[in-house]
């Protein structure tokens, strides 16, 4: 099974870090350009935490740990902002939507980096390793949730937009409306399963020695592709 998931993981860095090279020559760089290339390296960060687990290597496991952690707030963050950028101008969205990131700032203060210290020093700083051992599935069935109020604004926004292009935003080609509905639809399928298989285990105590997370990095690999 490692065999597998070694080579899915493989392939879903080759091909995003193809997009991000795709994006970074593109002759128009724009803000949501930049925005989905950085939520590439996001997803490959992501998944080389899930080979480092894999494999036992705690040194790749120690440098990815903060986007891991909080990568489904960082990615709904991201989504959102992507969506907005498409059609507003750079400043608006500076200005009025950088509240969105607010939860990743909190989530990294108060749980990744205390969490961190505590993994590099390999001491229990504060309790935290008791609570990333003893509460994961709480901390994961949170964060799914938080990804689905993500989800929630995307959604809305996205509706919104569709219905003012067909009145202002004619330049706007319907294949973007196309692509950003794809990139939900995955978004939201992935986090479904993941909140299913969190949900077993806390309900039912099924899968519960199944390292569930490798299979949603194969399933974010497949929505890659």
């Amino acid at each position: 099974m490692n065999v597998l998931y070694d080579f899915s993981f493989i392939l879903g860095i080759l091909l995003s870090g193809i997009y991000i090279t795709i994006l970074h020559k593109s002759n128009n760089k724009t803000l949501s350009h930049n925005i989905l290339a950085w939520f590439f390296v996001v997803l490959i960060l992501v998944i080389l935490d899930s080979y480092a687990f894999i494999h036992k290597i705690n040194t790749l496991s120690i440098i990815t740990f903060l986007p891991a952690s909080s990568s489904k707030l960082l990615l709904g963050s991201l989504l959102f902002i992507y969506i907005k950028s498409i059609f507003y101008d750079d400043k608006i969205i500076i200005r009025k939507y950088w509240k969105v990131f607010i939860p990743l700032f909190l989530f990294l203060i108060f749980y990744s980096v205390p969490t961190l210290i505590a993994l590099i020093s390999k001491q229990n700083f504060l309790g935290y390793i008791d609570i990333k051992n003893n509460h994961n599935q709480l901390i994961r069935i949170i964060l799914d949730i938080a990804f689905f109020v993500y989800f929630a604004l995307c959604f809305n926004s996205f509706f919104k937009l569709k219905k003012i292009m067909k009145c202002t935003y004619s330049s706007i080609s319907y294949n973007n409306f196309i692509w950003i509905r794809y990139l939900l639809i995955a978004a939201i399928v992935i986090i479904s399963i993941d909140f299913i298989f969190v949900l077993s285990q806390v309900i039912f105590n099924a899968l519960a020695l199944a390292r569930t997370q490798n299979v949603i990095m194969l399933l974010l690999v497949i929505s890659i592709i």
